[in-house]
């Protein structure tokens, strides 16, 4: 049994490729060794049916992400993947314009995805930190880089209209870029969002 302790994007990052070690060895064992669905089974001490379910989620990934890269969809959890399709998100462009305009996001109060004032069901904290990684590039998550900025104590009036004013304009021209070329920016918006949070501009 192969236990998590990255993220799928992280852990897709730090190991270049979008499959999981438990799928790699599913299809090193049916593709190379030719073993069948029973006999990797048996040798991986769990069931023929499973067996088929990874290899075939392995392979369906793996010409997903020989085709998009990282715009496959299925290199999301089903969770998440199935509610970006409810809610009509079906794509990085869309669900990162969605972000940046704060219409998508994460409510530390109510400890829940929001999108557009509504609550998505089953959509709790580690669902929402692989679509964010996802969407933005941001592979580190928030804890890691929480504290390193060194941050002025206080702004004047002045500054913070300054900042605001800076922080509009590149939203504004990030966004018309995106929906012209269909290609996304980066993850500086999300840095940008938490600078202004914590300096108080937002």
């Amino acid at each position: 049994m192969i236990v998590r302790t990255l993220s799928p994007m992280r852990e897709m990052k730090t190991r270049g490729t979008p499959l999981s070690e438990q799928q790699e060895a599913v299809l090193r064992l049916v593709e190379k060794e030719k073993l069948t669905h029973a006999e990797v089974a048996l040798r991986l001490g769990t069931s023929k049916a499973r067996i088929q379910q990874i290899s075939r989620t392995a392979k369906a990934i793996r010409e997903d992400y020989a085709q998009n890269g990282l715009d496959a969809l299925s290199l999301l959890p089903g969770r998440a993947r199935n509610l970006l399709v409810i809610l009509g998100l079906a794509s990085r462009v869309r669900v990162k314009l969605a972000i940046v305009r704060r219409e998508l996001f994460w409510d530390k109060q109510r400890q829940e995805v929001i999108y557009k004032g509504y609550s998505p069901r089953n959509m709790g904290w580690e669902c929402w930190r692989v679509l964010l990684e996802w969407a933005t590039d941001d592979w580190a998550t928030p804890h890691e880089s929480a504290g390193r900025e060194q941050l002025p104590a206080e702004l004047t009036a002045e500054q913070r209209a300054l900042l605001k004013a800076f922080a509009a304009e590149v939203n504004r021209r990030a966004e018309a870029n995106m929906l012209k070329t269909g290609k996304l920016e980066g993850s500086h918006h999300a840095a940008m969002r938490e600078l202004l949070k914590k300096l108080g501009c937002e």
